[in-house]
């Protein structure tokens, strides 16, 4: 770690420039990591060997090692590295803060301003981090990474834990693409993609083989899912680094059609940052290729092919003509001196001297790819003309206006001659946009910004006789101009996006000091502004907002206070009615991104902020709700989050205004009575029943938050009394609504039925957990009304699987069965969360417990619920999958432990509730989910376990130290001997043949999984009472099958597996130091309790329980303590 940390570090060179240590070291890590031999290092290797063998003989530890074979010692190095690497990535502080928030320290959405307002919080460690990554992507791919595979499931979950923390960190796609070019080139991956697409479609699944690596597989296609739909939140770096990790593999992860998009973006950008456009070309010479298994048709080529054409039509000087026009060097034979001076002086290489080497194509090189690959798809290559985008009307065959208008009078000597440039406006703005030709693109670019102000010029000496909006000379054409100049100002080219940046601005300060209601201009202009921001290419949507945001603050500083409000503001909250209520996520997300640009200015306006806030709110809630379906990665219900919390503001602020009638004020959307904040509260409260959980949770959240505002309310327990007093039965109504009884699933409707029904319960279950988690409802109330029917529901949902109750219908629509298993898992998990809750509930969980255990004793205890506990217990990876399947999100570590805490809690507080009972039906239920998924840890026997397997098992191992802790593992071992004979009867049989199994592979095992399954094995045998008494000595080598072997060899155990036996050793020091007294002359005990103490001590704060433990125990053991020291000091 510390040699990563000095690789990473910068230092100032002396010519006073700062730059990376890594550039200097590289050759030196990769001398380390690879099995290679230096032919200037094996000439010294026999005297160096002797000077060693001379210190090593002092210590007699090393006296028998053995010297380390090459490869062993690379696979070490290499494990050691890439250990590092994940804590090192770990112990980073790499949190953004916005310095543009507003001083009331609002927190902001972590994708609402992916721009230079973000700044790292921990400088430092940012810094360090940007090195790391740089290095990761310099060494990787030069080292050789057969031991990668091994590490590849493990390295690539840490990682994506950490981007999914962080998704606005660019080096986590930096470093996952990198091992995705490495998956790519061992073919990492082979035959997962087509297993997935066969399970899909519901092909017999004894028919298929399963991949070994379809575990891993599963995991990094839901992060590149996610990954591939943040695209169109990204730009510059952010965007480049996703396009890297997306491309770097594609073959293995995306259908055709859905590489499109990643292929036109890089394509885009690579034409002025060539490593994209060195990816692009390599990604479709692998999908041109046989092996493939890709179909590339005419549709899919006309949509990539024009963006090969802008680069054919840049006119490159040929580095072969260059080099022709050089005079030829005459070859001349070294002569006999040359040849003795070239051994001595040997030249270092460019490796040695920290040269780093670039593998991206330049232009000319790309220009012949591009050329070979045409030439590679034959008459196909006829596309490479088409463009589709653009319409008829975009591609100059009709005219932008009928009637000449750009009227230019050139003075001559004898006359004045009027020249008319309509028709040349297309080609002006095409060339401008698209010539590859730089010197005719800036021409372009500045006729047409001349051509602009002359419009405009014009423009504003016409007379205008009403106040009503009239049809300007140049409206029709602004309507063509507009949208052009607006990517022109976000063009690669610094001087086209200079100059139309400030023309922008220039012009938006001119059209809003309209003195007209829906000024035709003006709309054209705030038309094409709205167009940008609702637009899938991050940049230009973000610079659309701002367009917006300083059109705003000009209609607002130009229109009379006396007046009811800036007319541009009315005419522009209108059109983002219609946006927020879109089909569009694109337009949703995009008007949310401009409400969030303008709220500062909105909310300085009196006038607007009475007139329009409930009205906003209401829009911005209809849009939430229709944002249900989007996919989460997005980021379309965040943006509206943010706006709604922007509004909550406000109200906040003004909270006695809202409390009052205003006749000015509008309405909320689709209810016309919602006026003020009681209102508006009673609205919010109805919504909480609502399917649609992101809408229903933010309306939970504003009731909880204002309904204190309200006079005489005290919090929302009070309020929700009274309402009960005048209802008995209101929040079941709200919640419930009569359709929570059991579904009829019977004729064609069937599935339909069951996924309705099945949706309003977890509604419900979600609604009522919200209610009790903030001591809104008492939950002995909910259990005993009359007229709930969520017990009953919740009864029949146990009792009834989707395959009991549908049977075979649920396969018949793939997209179906996984969304209400998803669902299933998902009410399965909040069940147990929802009883744990009332359980522990302050006052109260003991009546509770009681009460169900009086009235709903069956379904308390009923198998199946047994069965979905001991699942998400045991199996908490599957499950998440099986939830996240339909939600779209990446699978992460962190949220698998969420899901294995819930049922862990639950377990817990039942193990203190009704011991006997329920761990008697957990036990069996435990047993039948081993045996019917196949993660028997005592399978590792057999020792030719494939990886995705390994990885199921490894799951199991926090459930199985839950029970053993829980005294269960005795009877779980017992239940299922009776189902596999050649299980063990007891717990303490269960835990030797563990210890056996690991003293059986411990040295031979390399593969990071298997050390990690075997490790794990050693904390469930060491915490069954009595066994590290038993076995202390064994785990040592100090006596059984590990005292046969050499100092060194036990030593090399211990060091492998290091991590673990110092768990044990911490947690049952007595019974270890015991064995240690016992063999106090040994020398191991000295270099065993070297490497112990120093582990603590690095790691004091990480592992803290570790230390205590150990503390705990050596304060009683000073004989112990002085008898080390002196064993250590002689």
């Amino acid at each position: 770690e510390r040699a990563l940390i000095s690789t990473c570090t910068d230092i100032e060179s002396n010519d006073e420039e700062i730059s990376p240590a890594y550039t200097d070291l590289l050759y030196f890590w990769k001398t380390i990591l690879n099995n290679t031999q230096d032919p200037n290092i094996q000439s010294n290797k026999e005297e160096e060997d002797n000077e060693e063998d001379d210190e090593n003989d002092e210590d007699p530890v090393y006296r028998e090692a053995p010297v380390a074979e090459p490869e062993n010692l690379c696979d070490t190095l290499y494990d050691s590295f890439l250990l590092s690497v994940l804590k090192l990535v770990k112990t980073f502080n790499l949190k953004l803060k916005n310095i543009a928030q507003d001083d009331e320290g609002e927190n902001q959405n972590v994708f609402s301003s992916v721009s230079n307002t973000l700044q790292p919080v921990n400088q430092k460690d940012f810094i360090l981090f940007q090195n790391l990554v740089e290095f990761w992507c310099l060494l990787l791919t030069e080292l050789d990474n057969k031991r990668l595979s091994e590490w590849v499931y493990i390295v690539g979950t840490n990682l994506i834990d950490q981007s999914v923390l962080n998704p606005l960190v660019s080096g986590f796609y930096k470093m996952m693409s990198q091992i995705m070019i490495v998956c790519e080139k061992t073919h990492f991956f082979l035959g997962c993609k087509q297993y997935y697409s066969q399970t899909k479609d519901q092909i017999d699944q004894g028919t298929l083989v399963t991949p070994k690596e379809y575990a891993t597989f599963l995991v990094f296609r839901e992060y590149l899912k996610e990954v591939w739909h943040r695209l169109q939140q990204f730009t510059d770096e952010l965007l480049a680094s996703c396009l890297r990790l997306i491309l770097a593999y594609p073959i293995a992860f995306f259908d055709l059609q859905e590489l499109v998009t990643p292929l036109i973006k890089s394509l885009k950008l690579g034409i002025t940052y060539h490593p994209l456009a060195t990816i692009s070309m390599d990604s479709l010479d692998k999908l041109l290729e046989p092996a493939s298994g890709y179909d590339i048709d005419l549709v899919f080529l006309s949509q990539i092919l024009p963006g090969i054409n802008d680069y054919l039509l840049v006119g490159v000087v040929s580095t072969i003509e260059e080099g022709s026009n050089l005079k030829k060097k005459i070859y001349k034979a070294p002569t006999a001196a040359e040849r003795r001076y070239k051994s001595v002086h040997v030249k270092m290489t460019s490796d040695q001297m920290g040269v780093t080497k670039s593998n991206y194509s330049s232009l000319p090189e790309l220009q012949l790819r591009m050329m070979q690959f045409l030439g590679r798809l034959g008459g196909k290559n006829k596309q490479l003309l088409l463009d589709g985008q653009h319409s008829i009307q975009d591609n100059g065959m009709l005219a932008w206006d009928p009637v000449k208008r750009l009227k230019l009078r050139i003075p001559f000597k004898n006359s004045k001659v009027d020249i008319y440039l309509d028709e040349y406006l297309p080609l002006i703005c095409e060339l401008a946009e698209s010539s590859p030709e730089r010197q005719v693109k800036v021409a372009a670019c500045e006729l047409l910004h001349g051509l602009t102000l002359f419009m405009i010029g014009n423009a504003a000496f016409q007379a205008q006789y009403t106040k009503e909006a009239s049809e300007s000379d140049f409206h029709k054409l602004y309507l063509k101009i507009f949208p052009v100049m607006i990517r022109l100002a976000i063009d690669p080219d610094q001087v086209a996006r200079d100059m139309f940046r400030l023309l922008y601005s220039q012009i938006i300060h001119w059209l809003t000091n309209n003195a007209q209601s829906e000024n035709l201009e003006t709309m054209a202009l705030l038309t094409t502004c709205l167009e940008a921001a609702c637009n899938s290419d991050a940049g230009l949507r973000d610079y659309g907002a701002e367009c917006i945001q300083e059109f705003v603050k000009w209609s607002i500083k130009q229109s009379s206070r006396s007046t009811d409000g800036a007319r541009n503001i009315k005419s522009l909250l209108k059109r983002l009615y219609n946006l927020m209520t879109s089909p569009s996520s694109t337009n949703r997300f995009g008007a949310s991104l401009v409400f969030n640009r303008i709220y500062r200015l909105f909310r300085e306006e009196s006038v607007l902020v009475n007139e329009y806030t409930i009205e906003i709110l209401g829009q911005l809630f209809v849009s939430l709700k229709m944002s249900e379906a989007d996919h989460p990665s997005i980021g379309t219900r965040d943006q509206i989050i943010e706006a709604i919390s922007h509004i909550k503001r406000i109200i906040r602020t003004k909270a006695s205004d809202f409390l009052k009638e205003n006749s000015l004020r509008r309405a909320f959307i689709g209810a016309d009575e919602i006026e003020n904040l009681n209102s508006l509260l009673q609205w919010s409260f109805l919504e909480i029943g609502s399917s649609q959980r992101t809408y229903a949770k933010v309306c939970m959240t504003f009731f909880v938050e204002f309904v204190v505002l309200l006079p005489g309310v005290k919090d929302a327990k009070a309020w929700l009394d009274k309402m009960v007093e005048a209802n008995p039965n209101y929040y079941v109504d709200v919640l419930e609504s009569g359709e929570l009884k059991a579904p009829q699933c019977t004729g064609k409707d069937k599935m339909y039925a069951y996924a309705n029904w099945i949706k309003k319960l977890n509604s419900a279950l979600d609604g009522y957990i919200w209610l009790i988690e903030r001591h809104v409802l008492d939950p002995y109330e909910l259990l005993q009304h009359p007229n709930s029917n969520f017990l009953n529901s919740a009864n029949y949902f146990i009792e009834n699987t989707p395959y009991k109750i549908l049977g075979e219908i649920l396969d018949q629509s793939v997209i179906e069965k996984n969304k209400i298993l998803s669902a299933y898992s998902y009410i399965s998990v909040r069940l147990i969360y929802f009883l744990d809750l009332i359980f522990k509930y302050p006052q109260q969980g003991s009546k509770c417990f009681e009460y169900m255990g009086n009235n709903m004793g069956d379904f308390l205890y009923h198998a199946s619920l047994s069965m979905l506990i001991a699942k998400t217990l045991l199996l908490p990876k599957a499950v998440s999958e099986t939830i996240q399947s339909d939600q779209g999100n990446a699978v992460t570590n962190s949220g698998v432990a969420r899901i294995f805490n819930v049922a862990k809690e639950y377990v817990v507080f039942m193990h203190k509730g009704a011991p006997k009972k329920f761990m008697n039906i957990l036990a069996s239920a435990s047993s039948q989910i081993i045996l019917k998924n196949n993660v028997n840890i005592l399978s590792l026997s057999r020792g030719n376990i494939e990886r995705s397997e390994m990885i199921e098992i490894i799951q199991t191992i926090d459930g199985i130290k839950l029970l053993q802790s829980l005294g269960v593992l005795d009877i779980m071992c017992y239940e299922k001997s009776n189902l596999e004979t050649n299980f063990p009867e007891s717990a303490d049989a269960f835990c030797l043949t563990l210890f056996e199994q690991y003293l059986k592979f411990c040295q031979a095992s390399q593969d990071p999984l298997w050390i990690q399954l075997l490790g794990s094995t050693l904390a469930i045998s060491f915490g069954q009472p009595g066994f590290p008494q038993q076995h202390a000595a064994s785990l040592l080598g100090f006596s059984g099958p590990l005292e046969k072997l050499k100092s060194p060899d036990k030593l090399n155990i211990f060091q492998k597996y290091r991590e673990y036996i110092y768990g044990c050793m911490s947690y049952y020091f007595p019974a270890f130091s015991a064995v240690l007294c016992s063999h106090i002359e040994d020398p191991l005990v000295r270099v065993y309790m070297s490497m112990f103490l120093s582990y603590l001590k690095q790691n004091r704060i990480s592992h803290r329980k570790l230390v205590f433990k150990f503390t705990d125990y050596v304060s009683f053991l000073y004989d112990f303590i002085r008898g080390v020291s002196l064993t250590i000091s002689s």
